[in-house]
């Protein structure tokens, strides 16, 4: 099956990359990466489940949904972490919130049940998980925070030198690879108000292809130069975030107008 394929090549790949960050290269970013990719892995093995034993669907992705509701913490503090000379330590109230609000994803499935998330009567044939009012938003919230985390790579991108932005674009390609995927596999939920786990493949192989870059990134250049983000680029990154949210906003007007029969077949955009 080209799914369990996919998914025990990149879950390798992945837990490689991690194992290298943890012996040779010891820092807040490449901690943030390792717990990144753990999660990343942990959510392909066990996603892997369903798709294997449809009978025990919701046991499984009540196991998916934690590793999922770590996605947005561990990939905020790599991308705040990622060649910053600002150390976690120092990080402004704004950013400490940001990271603490994170949590509201784990916390959520500690007290509701996947079964409270979404359904799906005929899964084995179909492989799409229909979402409750509380899974909309739970996914919709789930692609806004890693849309954030991709707002501060970019930001962080910016503001190196010429140079070394040569020296660390494979990484940020790879990271920006994984992120863009994970946008784009939760924002179904916002389109379609369902997950598609048929997209699964997808999501395997960009992180494989991901995975791949950013190690070869970490090997050739080592640990690279800490930079500062100035009030100008952070400025300019917003533009970023606005089209973010423009995206969303349509998203979300697409489903309400679903929602009231009121849709009609020409497009949005």
């Amino acid at each position: 099956m080209v799914q369990i394929f996919l998914s025990i090549m990149a879950v390798l790949l992945a837990l490689g990359f991690a194992a290298y960050l943890l012996v040779r290269q010891r820092n807040h970013a490449s901690m943030g990466l390792v717990g990144a990719l753990l999660v990343c892995s942990m959510v392909e093995i066990f996603d892997l489940m369903p798709l294997t034993h449809p009978e025990k669907l919701l046991w499984w992705k009540n196991v998916v949904l934690f590793f999922e509701s770590l996605l947005p913490c561990f990939w905020l503090f790599y991308s705040l972490t990622f060649c910053r000379e600002r150390e976690p330590g120092k990080f402004s109230l704004l950013l400490w919130g940001m990271l603490t609000a994170s949590l509201i994803f784990p916390w959520i499935t500690f007290n509701y049940s996947a079964g409270m998330l979404f359904y799906s009567p005929d899964f084995a044939e179909e492989k799409i998980l229909f979402l409750s009012s509380l899974g909309y938003f739970y996914f919709v919230w789930m692609m806004v925070a890693l849309v954030l985390c991709m707002v501060f790579l970019e930001r962080t991108l910016v503001s190196l030198t010429r140079s070394d932005r040569w020296g660390v674009k494979f990484e940020f390609l790879g990271a920006g690879l994984i992120l863009a995927v994970l946008v784009i596999y939760y924002s179904q939920a916002i389109l379609h108000r369902s997950i598609d786990m048929n997209l699964q493949p997808v999501r395997s192989l960009s992180l494989a292809v991901g995975v791949c870059l950013m190690a070869f990134s970490w090997i050739r250049r080592g640990s690279g130069r800490r930079i500062r983000v100035s009030r100008q680029v952070a400025f300019r990154s917003v533009v970023v975030f606005v089209v973010g949210c423009y995206l969303i906003i349509i998203g979300l007007m697409g489903a309400g107008m679903r929602y009231l029969g009121t849709a009609s077949q020409r497009p949005l955009l």
